[in-house]
């Protein structure tokens, strides 16, 4: 499976872009994002991302919609279909105020099975 990962930044036309790096700077970029290759399949299929966190963001913990907060905020989980003859797909993640520095980690599983995972850092 072709995994692309890295930081997204917003062009001058106002397209989002996706730059490939494990160094996510708020400085350069607006947020995270990855895109996964998977073997096209008959059948609808389930995935999540759980994306960890170094540590409790600052602040209060705000519900972002489609988003399952765990383990006092530290862990997000973000779950979805995968449609029958889907090969593609991807996700896009914000760098909010409240999210600390330091290493995160992002898994994506499919039909509860690991299919990638990748460490970053996140850096003012």
């Amino acid at each position: 499976m072709k995994f692309s990962f890295g930081g997204l930044s917003r062009t001058a036309h106002g397209t989002v872009e996706l730059k490939q790096s494990q160094h996510i700077s708020r400085a350069e970029f607006d947020g995270m994002g990855w895109v996964i290759s998977v073997p096209a399949s008959a059948a609808r299929r389930r995935y999540k991302e759980v994306l960890y966190l170094p540590q409790t963001p600052d602040g209060a913990v705000r519900a972002q919609a489609g988003i399952r907060y765990e383990d006092q905020g530290k862990v997000l989980v973000r779950e979805g279909d995968v449609r029958p003859g889907e090969v593609k797909l991807g996700g896009l993640w914000a760098l909010l105020p409240t999210d600390p520095p330091g290493k995160y980690r992002l898994t994506i599983f499919i039909d509860g099975m690991p299919v990638q995972s990748t460490n970053f850092l996140v850096a003012d």
